[in-house]
């Protein structure tokens, strides 16, 4: 049982791997980031793993799949969600 659960928690993992890094590409380049920063503040939460505070985090912003790109409002409120 243990191993089945070693396993699809892999699974999952490698299953983000390529969304992640086409998030990060996109977010990585020099016009992208600056047009970010400008307006925006960038925050980001790696919630992957099962604990507590990723859960309180995922249910927070609305982030019920992963990878998510969360749009706040001023007060901290999600105010627009983007799943990739």
């Amino acid at each position: 049982m243990i191993v089945a659960r070693v396993k699809a928690s892999r699974d999952k993992q490698q299953d983000l791997v390529r969304p992640v890094r086409r998030l990060e590409r996109t977010f990585g380049d020099d016009d992208v980031y600056d047009l970010i920063t400008k307006n925006f503040v960038p925050l980001k939460f790696d919630v992957s793993d099962s604990t507590a505070v990723n859960a309180k985090r995922q249910a927070r912003y609305k982030a019920g799949t992963l990878p998510t790109v969360v749009y706040l409002s001023t007060d901290g409120h999600p105010s627009a969600t983007s799943i990739t």
